[in-house]
Formats: structure tokens, sequence, C-alpha cells
């Protein structure tokens, strides 16, 4: 008996959110440093308003170029390829963190994209995306 937890009705409110816990641990991995070495993934936002969704993605010492975005159905994949920047086992370096690299991240929106609609556009490595709603087939973005 001494191992219960105590019942506490603050946790009915609250809502288990398993994504969060699975990032909090991912996250405590990469700090300790048992991800693999040059894994990248950018931050992504992904807000909506009535019209369209909107995707906003920070993708630092990224050139557009490096960049690729597939539309198919409501399902958006944004993939970048950059030159993996080498270790440093200089003297004078005492910490490097920096990364780059290959990445690939794809999200099923919850509704339906006009594809033909679709903008990308790209500015202080920050990529921005506009899904229009409506239907329509998937198509490859050029990014302004």
């Amino acid at each position: 008996m001494a191992n219960l937890i105590p019942f506490r009705r603050r946790m009915l409110r609250e809502q288990w959110n398993p994504f969060a816990d699975f990032m909090q641990l991912a996250n405590a991995l990469w700090d300790e440093g048992m991800m693999p070495s040059g894994l990248t993934y950018p931050n992504i936002d992904i807000g909506e308003t009535p019209e369209a969704y909107v995707i906003k993605a920070d993708v630092p010492g990224y050139s557009k170029g490096d960049l690729e975005i597939e539309l198919d159905g409501n399902t958006l994949t944004i993939k970048g390829n950059n030159v993996v920047e080498e270790q440093s086992n200089s003297p004078d370096l005492i910490y490097q963190e920096r990364r780059m690299g290959k990445f690939r991240r794809a999200f099923a929106l919850p509704g339906d994209i006009d594809a033909e609609k679709a903008e990308a556009g790209f500015e202080n490595g920050v990529l921005e995306i506009h899904l229009p709603k409506a239907g329509g087939r998937g198509r490859r973005l050029t990014i302004n």
C-alpha cells in the first residue's frame, strides 16, 4: 500500500498528451548526445485560418534550393538536404552543436487542400507555406 499514488482531482481536468511526452523524451536524449549526429528536424508551426492552413518551418542554414515541398491529398511533406558541417577537433573549439544534413517531415492536415493554389515562400531562414482549403490533387511546390 505504500506505493499507491494519492488521487488528485486536477488529474481529471488535464489532458494527457503522448506527443508532448515523446518530444520531451526525444529532447532529453538529444541533450544527452544519445541521438545520432547529423539528425536534424526543423521546428514547425501549423496554424489554421477559415480559408487556409499556414505552416512555418525554421530552417536556418538551408537555402531554398536545399528544400523540397510535396502535397499529396491532405499530406504535406517537407524535405531538406544540406551538406553536413564536419565536426571539428580544434583545440580552440569549446562546444559544437550546430548540425545540418537531411530531414523529412510529413504532416496529415485535418482537411482537404487546394494544391493548385498553394504557395511557399522563404525568407531569413523561415519557410512559410500557405495551403488553401478545398479539394484537389497533389503537386510539388516552387519556393518563391
